[in-house]
């Protein structure tokens, strides 16, 4: 993963700054406009506002995650009920960051 892109994530799950949402990528239902899943808030932070609907593999390619790594943060979000600072720190332990990807797509 880009190392940017994971700093910025991480620091955004932890900033507080955003609802959680479970079950998709944001909240659709019009009632707020700030909570996302952890997914979600990863696009947002290092992409900007998600303007393609409830697409969570879509955002979860543009911040260098495949379907698996996909599957595994949406299973923690929504099955496990995990905050997205515990989602943080699994992120920070599991998914390495690689300063050769700066700027650039997975290879």
């Amino acid at each position: 993963m880009d190392a940017n892109i994971k700093e910025k994530w991480l620091k955004a799950l932890r900033s507080g700054e955003y609802g959680q949402w479970r079950n998709a990528l944001l909240d659709t239902t019009g009632d707020t406009s700030n909570a996302f899943c952890c997914i979600g808030v990863g696009y947002v932070a290092c992409k900007g506002p998600i303007d393609f609907g409830d697409e969570t593999y879509r955002a979860a390619e543009a911040l260098g995650l495949d379907s698996d790594m996909a599957d595994r943060l949406a299973g923690m979000n929504d099955i496990q009920k995990k905050s997205f600072k515990q989602i943080a720190n699994w992120i920070e332990a599991h998914i390495p960051a690689d300063p050769a990807l700066i700027g650039n797509e997975r290879p």
